[in-house]
């Protein structure tokens, strides 16, 4: 994912970091249930 937004990896990971507390999230899977809850994506 890095690549493709010409970020380094340990951005990506402190992003995931961040967004994984401030929504309560567990795992990837809780985020995008979150994301999901909020209609913040659709499928």
């Amino acid at each position: 994912m890095g690549d493709k937004l010409k970020i380094s990896k340990r951005t990506v990971e402190d992003y995931r970091e961040r967004i994984l507390i401030k929504t309560k999230a567990k795992n990837s899977v809780g985020i995008v249930l979150y994301a999901l809850r909020h209609d913040l994506f659709k499928i």
